[in-house]
């Protein structure tokens, strides 16, 4: 099962939610709320709410815009350059 993160966590992280809801909008031109609604299984209401910038957008309403949009949401996890040196373990399996 996926880990949800409450918005402010990505916020947290630099994830600008509202910048992308801004990239999104235009994509979603001529459409009502209750179309972007129903294309993005949520209640238009929220969805009003989350461009009016009345409530904060989580990443997964995010995705879902994006995805009514005609577009996706990416999101990657890039991987240290190097591999961090784990701690060396004793005989009982504890770190040192």
């Amino acid at each position: 099962q996926a880990l949800v993160l409450p918005a402010s966590d990505a916020t947290d992280h630099s994830i600008n939610l509202a910048a992308i809801l801004d990239e999104i909008r235009p994509h979603l031109a001529g459409k009502t709320n209750a179309e972007v609604g129903e294309l993005a299984g949520m209640n238009p209401v929220v969805v009003s709410q989350m461009f009016t910038r009345t409530k904060p957008a989580s990443l997964a309403a995010v995705a879902a815009l994006a995805d009514a949009a005609g577009g996706r949401l990416v999101v990657k996890f890039e991987p240290p350059a190097k591999p961090r040196a784990s701690k060396p373990k004793t005989a009982r399996g504890k770190t040192s």
